[in-house]
């Protein structure tokens, strides 16, 4: 995958985690981030931070390093 693409399905990825759809979020994950966290873990632990601090206004990058 090429570091555009990542950074596009990054992007996409934290949108749906912004919009609410947390379950969507947990499905569309890796598998490194499915095996470490269960998917019921995900929803509380991100509706309960977001519950928190509210939405975010803006975003942006501050660096990306492509990984494997």
């Amino acid at each position: 995958m090429t570091q555009s693409a990542a950074e596009t399905a990054a992007t996409a990825w934290l949108a749906r985690v912004d919009a609410g759809k947390y379950a969507e979020s947990w499905t569309s994950a890796g598998a490194t981030f499915k095996n470490a966290v269960p998917q019921e873990k995900w929803h509380d632990a991100v509706k309960r931070v977001r519950d928190q601090v509210g939405a975010f206004k803006t975003r942006t990058k501050k660096s990306a390093t492509p990984t494997t």
